[in-house]
This record gives structure tokens, sequence and C-alpha cells, in this order.
């Protein structure tokens, strides 16, 4: 788990707390922060979420070009060979 999902989850539970005391004590303002707090979280989160799906996906295909550099140019070369060909005819 990554550092924005432990922040970001913090961030919610204590913009929850926030916002339920500003229900309890009729304090808008601490309400609306709290709401504030809490969409901040769970952005923070989804981030965090977010980052840790790029690295499961990028971590195997940095090892593949790694070790086996030719064969990785020569694929990207290819793919954009075909990229740009299928651009041109379309």
């Amino acid at each position: 788990m990554n550092r924005n999902i432990i922040e970001g989850t913090g961030r919610d539970i204590g913009g929850a707390i926030k916002a339920a005391t500003g229900d309890l004590i009729e304090d808008r303002e601490l309400q609306a922060e709290g709401n504030s707090d809490r969409v901040a979280g769970r952005t923070q989160k989804a981030a965090g979420h977010l980052e840790e799906s790029i690295e499961q996906f990028a971590g195997p295909v940095l090892d593949f070009v790694r070790r086996q550099p030719l064969l990785a140019a020569g694929i990207a070369g290819l793919a954009g060979f075909l990229l740009f060909r299928g651009g041109r005819n379309g």
C-alpha cells in the first residue's frame, strides 16, 4: 500500500469526523470543511490506487525491456511503423 492511499484514508476519516461534529453542533462551516476533506481524501486515495495499478503494469514491462532491449526496441519500432502507416492510409 502506498503513501497516498494511507494519507487519503486518514484524511477521509478525519473529514467524516469533522463533518459529523459540524452536524452535531450545527456549524455549517465545519460541516463544509469536513466534506471538503473527505473529497480530498478520497481523491488522494484514488490517485494512490492508480499509482499502484501503473506500477503493477509497468514493472513487468520494464523487466522485459531490461532483459531484451533489442527485441523491445524492435517491437516499439514495428508498433510505431504500423501506427504511422495506419494513420496515412486512413
